[in-house]
């Protein structure tokens, strides 16, 4: 190919953005670059694999240098592509510039010139065809020589974008790490429940319900699906013993009835997805205490676990087991509300979402929509909650259903959320044999009348 028929780059300029750009120190300025300009834009094949690399461990928050490119790329199977480690070495030891924006402009006006080129040899190709009429050809050239004009400028301002973030953040008017959301995230495994449970770190959440309408199951069920999202989780226990636990836990990652979880009647099958879900289930810490235990000892070992697991997400059951503190108080309810304050800090100090398993006053009946007024324990736990969910039976309305002999329809409900839609209701099937719980309708209902509901600010207990 001589001279004049070749496509307009610029190997040297690319070396040299490469190495200006992973070097040591040049986190900053690449992290703005990097995206304001796409793999395409470097005609080199080799340089192209290094760029996605450069991207990807920006994109990461990863150190950028010769050995975490070489992992990446070696990762993606294209270090031969560069020559191997000792090519990349080569390729990063270019001269380096002060002001690698201006290699920015010049790759882009060089792509930018392919990139006409092409697409006018594409169209005198089609125009000699004449199997489309020049009306048409027209319009595809004024479309696609639009596109190229604004090609980017998307990059650029997302770059800006995140400059900002960064900017108010270390000026205190945003708390929230945007990167961290998903850990911010509690899972419960009901997609209608789960789309409203975002920014929750750092918070109180109280799961409410009457003797067994599924609470534990569906603490169990929302470890599992923190573990199975990657997160480490920590699981207090004051009712079961921690065999009694993980029998929950592996009959509902198993789908077994607990009775075979217990015995340990698995079948191959149920061996195979046992040994794929052991890192899920490693990552769920059973903590089990005795009842009346106090709680500086459940806290303690709760941070222990949050330091050494890095656990986001902690569970409680159940509020009413833990040990009151002891001391001068009004009633029962003030040593209550005592202690949920100082449930509440754990959450505030560590970061860790913490969910709190709690009891529905019996005097609502066996059957009724309970709602925040009904926790059992305290009315300071209303106080203290980020998001109260709730599950309860109603009895069976549908005629051939009681005929096969169901009893009660479930549900389950978010009645206050501090960070989302603060009234959700869905129906669940509840299966204890199995500890299953699923979802089986999405179903969202306006709130009960306001008038039939005490409010917040009634429902406050003494202070002490």
């Amino acid at each position: 190919m001589t001279r004049a028929d070749q496509l307009p780059e610029d190997l040297e300029a690319e070396r040299a953005l490469l190495s200006t750009l992973c070097a040591p120190g040049s986190e900053a300025v690449a992290g703005v670059l990097a995206f304001s300009l796409p793999e395409e834009a470097f005609a080199h094949p080799g340089h192209r694999c290094v760029w996605a690399a450069l991207r990807g461990l920006l994109r990461d928050g990863q150190e950028v240098n010769s050995i975490t490119l070489k992992d990446a790329l070696d990762q993606a199977g294209h270090l031969g592509r560069v020559g191997g480690f000792n090519g990349l070495v080569d390729l990063l030891s270019a001269e380096e510039v002060g002001r690698p924006q201006v290699l920015v402009d010049l790759l882009r006006r060089k792509w930018n010139a392919r990139r006409l080129i092409r697409m006018g040899a594409a169209l005198a190709r089609e125009a000699q065809a004449e199997e489309r009429t020049p009306e048409s050809l027209v319009m595809q050239l004024m479309t696609e020589g639009a596109g190229l004009l604004m090609d980017g400028k998307r990059g650029r301002w997302e770059a800006a974008g995140e400059g900002i973030l960064e900017a108010l953040q270390s000026s205190g008017y945003l708390t929230e790490d945007p990167h961290a959301a998903k850990g911010c995230t509690l899972r419960l495994g009901l997609p209608t429940l789960d789309a409203a449970l975002k920014r929750l770190a750092g918070n109180l959440v109280v799961i409410a319900a009457r003797p067994k309408c599924g609470k534990t199951t569906e603490a169990v069920k929302s470890a599992f699906a923190m573990a199975k999202a990657g997160h480490h989780v920590a699981f207090a226990t004051l009712e079961m013993t921690a065999k009694e636990l993980y029998v929950v836990l592996l009959a509902h990652a198993l789908g077994i009835t607990q009775d075979q979880a217990a015995r340990g009647e698995l079948t191959p099958m149920d061996w195979s997805l046992f040994m794929d879900l052991k890192e899920t289930l490693d990552r769920i810490h059973i903590y089990p205490f005795d009842p009346d235990t106090a709680w500086p000892m459940v806290e303690a070992c709760l941070r222990q676990a949050i330091t050494t697991w890095n656990c986001s997400c902690c569970y409680l059951d159940y509020f009413g087991l833990v040990g009151k503190p002891e001391g001068e108080f009004f009633s029962e309810s003030a040593r209550s509300a005592a202690l949920s304050r100082r449930m509440k800090a754990l959450p505030k100090q560590t970061g860790c979402i913490f969910v709190v398993l709690v009891q529905i006053n019996r005097d609502l009946g066996d059957a009724g929509e309970p709602g925040p007024s009904n926790i059992r324990d305290t009315g300071q736990l209303e106080q203290d909650m980020a998001v109260g969910i709730f599950l309860w039976r109603e009895p069976c309305k549908d005629p051939v259903a009681v005929q096969r002999g169901q009893r009660w329809e479930y549900f389950a409900k978010i009645d206050y959320n501090r960070f989302g839609p603060s009234y959700l209701k869905t129906g669940i099937t509840l299966d204890g044999a199995h500890a299953q719980i699923h979802e089986v309708e999405r179903t969202t209902d306006q709130r009960p009348d306001p008038a039939a509901r005490r409010s917040r600010a009634t429902q406050a207990p003494l202070n002490l």
